[in-house]
């Protein structure tokens, strides 16, 4: 059993989670630059919620995002500081066209 049922917890396809961490990282930005962030998106909402003390970087602590895929990259275009591409091996000669 993996973890996530061992808990109960829903495991949503891949997009969907890669559109939860994009909310999630727009609540964690907004909650470390402002007095009170608001939120209200898809999969999370938050309402004049507070993060004390702020974070001493600035504007924010670093953003690392990993993974591969398209909706990765926008997500990891709209908020990283910097990203961690997941390595996939090549696909082995025989199966390369040519």
């Amino acid at each position: 059993m993996v973890e996530y049922e061992a808990y109960g917890y829903p495991f949503p396809k891949p997009a969907t989670r890669i559109r939860q961490l994009d909310e999630t990282i727009e609540i964690a930005k907004r909650m470390w630059t402002q007095e009170k962030a608001t939120f209200k998106g898809r999969h999370y909402s938050v309402e004049d919620a507070l993060c004390y003390p702020h974070p001493v970087q600035k504007p924010h602590i670093p953003v690392w995002v990993g993974g591969s895929g398209s909706l990765t990259l926008k997500v990891s275009a709209r908020h990283a500081d910097a990203v961690n591409f997941a390595w996939e091996p090549a696909p082995p000669p025989s199966s390369r066209r040519g």
